[in-house]
């Protein structure tokens, strides 16, 4: 079976009206789609999960700066409850050997010093 593929401004339009795209988002997925409409939507899923893990990410930077630890302690629990293997795909929070924890590490002591 020889199936054609969607035009761009098909999918482009598809993509505005009805998942409610910026007009340059949906042209620059409908030409990665290279007329394939369901790897556009995968696109678009990607595309928001990777902007999930991203705030995950920023809020937990955001957390260990203002060191919020009970806050944090919740972000873990969000984290934990979004199941390992959705957690593997959180880019820069396990670590690479993919033990399954990562570490918190406390910040060096700062001294002050005096010149008599």
């Amino acid at each position: 079976m020889n199936v054609r593929k969607i035009d761009e401004a098909s999918i482009d339009r598809v993509l505005q009206t009805k998942y409610n795209i910026l007009p340059a988002d949906s042209i620059s997925i409908a030409h990665l789609a290279n007329g394939n409409f369901i790897k556009a939507l995968e696109t678009i899923h990607l595309n928001e999960e990777n902007q999930l893990f991203f705030d995950l990410f920023v809020s937990l930077m955001r957390l260990s700066y203002q060191r919020k630890i009970r806050e944090m302690k919740m972000w873990s629990e969000q984290v934990a409850g979004m199941g390992r293997e959705r957690q593997k795909e959180l880019p820069g929070i396990l670590p690479a050997h993919d033990s399954g924890e990562f570490y918190l590490q406390p910040a060096p002591a700062q001294f002050d010093v005096y010149d008599d």
